[in-house]
């Protein structure tokens, strides 16, 4: 922390990084171990911090909110959909110039009544493969999240 930055508040950010699997009429043959999964983003609107960036859904968690609870509200309130928690990456920190951010990142899927995603708070959203994510700009807190993702893919998720 800069003596700039030192004055930031901390504020803590669930985030839901929804994973399912291809389904079996778009798979597609692969020469790696790694399941073929798509994960969910969703693009900032542009009159927002950071408009036009990619990220995994989410937002701020409300006072006393746990991490799983903040993720499973935001995913209604930005995509319409139900998912639940199935594991957890580590915590990222990270400051901006106008914010020093803690986010919570949780992996999850969706609930087998959930809708599929809708625009309500983003500008759109999209399902990509894992190799994917590396042509997308994320804010910067987010780069250490998807290394940690795309480590545990490899290793193997159980969905």
């Amino acid at each position: 922390m800069t003596p700039e930055t030192k004055h930031l508040k901390t504020v803590d950010v669930g985030i839901g990084i929804v994973i399912r699997r291809i389904p079996d009429r778009i798979q597609t043959v692969s020469s790696t171990k790694a399941p073929d999964l798509h994960v969910l983003i969703t693009r900032r609107k542009p009159d927002t911090v950071y408009g036009g960036y990619w990220e995994f859904p989410g937002g701020k968690m409300d006072m006393g909110e746990d991490a799983a609870s903040c993720v499973a509200r935001e995913l209604r309130e930005e995509i319409g959909i139900e998912a639940e928690v199935f594991g957890v990456l580590s915590d990222a920190m990270h400051t901006y110039p106008h914010a020093t951010v803690r986010l919570h990142p949780r992996l999850c899927r969706l609930t087998p009544d959930s809708p599929e995603p809708r625009n309500l708070h983003v500008a759109e959203h999209r399902w990509v493969r894992p190799a994917e994510l590396a042509g997308f700009k994320f804010p910067g807190a987010n780069g250490a999240i998807v290394l940690e993702l795309l480590e545990a893919i490899n290793r193997g998720l159980n969905l």
